[in-house]
């Protein structure tokens, strides 16, 4: 099989690691060599199992590194054991995805709380503590980004009048005030 040939995959980036890491698995699949590379330990003896292995392994090494950005390829300069790499992609951005997602999820869970405590007239909880941002600037000296805050407003929703269908009534406009309520 050429390598050159293979289809184009985009190149990681933080926030697609979950597609990129199906389409690289099902090309490495797809080329028999996930399986032998990734799912199993390399063969301890010399011989044709350890010369077949080290052949796919790099052909996959190959394929998962032309898959990086320049900046993301040079932390796993030097190995040169596919399983590894593949291990701390997986532990760097699928750690950095779930964090993200449970941080939105508790957000939106105090917005929420929040929301329905202004509703009852209850003063609203505080904003979540997250550690900031760090910037480095070019001398070297680390500080905060500037975060823009989000401000939210709440509105009552609005019910939509009935419709009757008679000549009076206009039906578009009553169906624009609809879609904006549902």
């Amino acid at each position: 099989m050429d390598f050159l040939a293979s289809p184009k995959i985009e190149l990681l980036t933080n926030s697609n690691y979950r597609i990129w890491s199906m389409k690289i698995e099902a090309l490495l699949d797809s080329r028999d060599l996930f399986d032998d590379i990734i799912n199993n330990p390399k063969p301890t003896k010399v011989g044709d199992a350890f010369n077949e292995w080290t052949k796919k392994n790099k052909q996959a090494l190959g394929i998962i590194i032309l898959s990086l950005s320049s900046d993301q390829a040079i932390p796993y300069k030097g190995i040169k054991n596919t399983q590894e790499i593949w291990n701390a992609i997986k532990l760097r951005y699928e750690g950095e995805a779930e964090d993200k997602y449970l941080n939105l999820i508790l957000e939106l869970t105090r917005l929420k709380r929040n929301m329905m405590k202004t509703l009852k007239g209850l003063p609203p909880e505080p904003e979540l503590q997250t550690s900031p941002i760090m910037l480095k600037s070019e001398s070297g000296e680390e500080t905060p980004a500037q975060v823009p805050s989000a401000y939210f407003s709440l509105q009552q929703p609005k019910c939509p009048s009935t419709f009757s269908g008679d000549g009076s009534e206009d039906a578009q406009r009553w169906l624009k005030e609809y879609k904006r309520i549902a």
